[in-house]
Order: structure tokens, then C-alpha cells, then sequence
């Protein structure tokens, strides 16, 4: 049984049944930190912003320009594997940057039927966890092809620097 069926996620795309046993405990461990950092649901960020380190940005920039071109390699490279993505009241464990482009290219298809062109991260916190990990709330505000804002979304992410890279290892969107 893989990861997301024991911790009981309805994974979009199928998890591989054969996640050994120390991806699963690093996934857990990821989860139980997401779970007690993510303030409650509708809970307005705290005013405490921290020293945005220029790679977390560039994370997040690349990220948005991924999205907003359809780059799914580029999105994929913002990730590390294993991860978790929690989407609404779903849990997706991805194991591969194949995973990722798949459920990208879903939201993406979500996003262009709204009208949604394009998007960019706004950093509102950043709180470092320990010295590999890092804690980061961003707003995606959503643009239409003219440039008007239509929507708004806001992203929790864990993110965990593997040098010389910083890649999201959790991810929780709102």
C-alpha cells in the first residue's frame, strides 16, 4: 500500500504502490510540519515578513512564468520528490516531475476555462524552519489576457533547499 492510501489521500494520479518505506517516512514528517505551521483555514497572514531570500523568489517567479506559459517542465523543476500537494479537500502524493506536469496540466486547463491567463507570486511570509526547510506563504493573484486581476489564491508551501537548489517539497493552496 503506498503512502497516500495509508494516510488516506484520494491521490488524482495513482501513487506508486512500491514508495519505500523512507520516502513514506519523509513524507509523513513533511505533513506533521505543513499540518503545524498552516494557520486555520480563512486566518489572514501575520504581518511578519522575513528577508526573502532571492532563490526562494526565483523558486516562486519560475513557478508562476511555468504556469502562466504552459511550461510544465519548468513547473516541474520547482519540485522535489516525493511531495505532497494538497488541493482543496484532496491530497496528491507525486513521485516524479511526469506526476507534477499531469496535475499541472489539469489545473492549468482549469485555469485558462476561467479565463485565467496568467499569474505571479506575491510573497507574504517567509519563516525559516530549520536550515534546510522554510515555511512560505504566497498569493497567486490570477490576471486575464488584458492584465485585470480576476481571482486570487493563496499557497502554503514547505520548501526544502537540497544544494545548490531550493525546491517545494509540501505545498497547500487556498
Amino acid at each position: 500500500m503506498c503512502f497516500c492510501a495509508k494516510m488516506k489521500f484520494k491521490p488524482e494520479i495513482p501513487c506508486k504502490p512500491q514508495m519505500d518505506r523512507r520516502a513514506a517516512l519523509a513524507l509523513l514528517g513533511q505533513a506533521s510540519l505543513l499540518c503545524a505551521y498552516l494557520p486555520p483555514q480563512g486566518a489572514k497572514p501575520s504581518p511578519r515578513i522575513a528577508k526573502i531570500d532571492d532563490k526562494v523568489r526565483q523558486l516562486l517567479e519560475r513557478l508562476g512564468h511555468g504556469l502562466s506559459v504552459g511550461d510544465l517542465k519548468e513547473v516541474s523543476t520547482c519540485f522535489g520528490f516525493p511531495a505532497l500537494i494538497f488541493l482543496d479537500q484532496t491530497g496528491v502524493c507525486v513521485a516524479s516531475a511526469s506526476e507534477i506536469e499531469q496535475l499541472f496540466a489539469q489545473a492549468r486547463e482549469s485555469y485558462r476555462s476561467r479565463g485565467i491567463a496568467s499569474t505571479r507570486p506575491q510573497i507574504e511570509r517567509v519563516e525559516k524552519l530549520n536550515q534546510s526547510l522554510a515555511a512560505v506563504d504566497v498569493r497567486w493573484p490570477s490576471f486575464d489576457g488584458s492584465g485585470k486581476q480576476i481571482a486570487s489564491e493563496l499557497s502554503h508551501y514547505i520548501l526544502q533547499q537540497d544544494e545548490p537548489r531550493i525546491r517545494v517539497a509540501l505545498s497547500r493552496t487556498t
